[in-house]
């Protein structure tokens, strides 16, 4: 599991927009077939748009795990589950193959 490479499906774009206060934000939107699966955006935080865009390039659980563990100098064990909860929850609405 932890060694196939997961990479963004198509249609899924990351958008940076300027929120309510001004503050900028991280969204991603669908486009053309991707929208018949998730119709709206995702708001991401910025551990979020750290994995989206090591997502981009493809990369392993365990890369990821990995390199959010270095940028934040935490344990990857303090990571392990967040990040695994997060990339089921985007395989299952399909924004990431899986």
């Amino acid at each position: 599991m932890s060694d196939k490479i997961l990479k963004i499906n198509d249609g899924f774009i990351l958008r940076s927009v300027k929120g309510a206060d001004g503050d900028e934000k991280f969204v991603v939107i669908t486009v053309g077939e991707a929208s018949k699966k998730l119709n709206g955006m995702i708001t991401l935080n910025s551990t979020s748009v750290f994995v989206w865009k090591m997502l981009e390039k493809g990369a392993t659980r365990n890369e990821i795990i990995t390199a959010v563990a270095n940028e934040y100098e935490v344990e990857t064990s303090v990571v392990e589950n967040d990040i695994n909860e997060l990339l089921d929850k985007i395989i299952k609405y399909g924004v990431v193959n899986g």
